[in-house]
């Protein structure tokens, strides 16, 4: 029988492998995002344990779109319909998760399967409110966002910090966890921001 560090090694491989081949682009913003989960959570004062946790939720929040490649790679604008089955992916990864190692932590489902919520209710797919969101959740959404508007995506350049900032400046994403973000790149130098993200 395997540990518990050799299963989470084996699904990061695993799950490296098959987000690589649906989409590189998905599994490098999946790497940023889970090296952001673990900073944040570490500047938030988390247990190691957690910290491991919180890092896998974020490494693992976008596996869902394996099963849609087709509309990961779509080259266009997403129809209406393409957009709806898309917003299921959260959905879709936790599941897989839970039926293939369903003895992770809650923090690594609430992470993979909220990380689309927001903190008024504007998010989807449940629409939960404040504390019905784990700091898990919470925290995978800012680093999620952080990235997609941070980097080059094929539809735009990078925001600037100021406009990616003035985005997190709003009450679906949990003030403290923005402001560890913030914390966090205030003390990093352009050499390790390029190396971490």
């Amino acid at each position: 029988m395997l540990n518990k560090s050799m299963r989470e090694q084996l699904l990061r491989n695993f799950l490296h492998y098959e987000m690589e081949k649906c989409d590189k682009g998905t599994w490098e913003h999946s790497l940023r995002v889970g090296k952001l989960c673990e900073l944040l959570a570490l500047e938030m004062g988390f247990e190691k344990p957690e910290v491991s946790y919180i890092s896998l939720a974020g490494l693992l929040h976008d596996v869902g779109k394996v099963f849609m490649p087709e509309m990961v790679n779509y080259p266009g604008k997403l129809a209406d319909k393409e957009r709806y089955m898309i917003s299921y992916h959260p959905q879709l990864g936790s599941r897989f998760i839970t039926i293939n190692w369903s003895d992770l932590p809650a923090q690594v489902f609430e992470g993979i399967n909220l990380h689309h919520e927001r903190l008024n209710g504007t998010g989807y797919p449940y629409h939960l409110h404040g504390d019905e969101l784990s700091y898990a959740a919470r925290i995978v959404a800012v680093a999620d966002v952080f990235d997609a508007m941070s980097t080059m995506r094929p539809y735009r350049a990078p925001l600037s910090m100021y406009e990616t900032f003035k985005e997190l400046n709003n009450p679906g994403y949990d003030p403290d966890v923005v402001l560890a973000l913030l914390k966090r790149l205030r003390n990093m130098d352009d050499k390790q921001l390029a190396l971490n993200f």
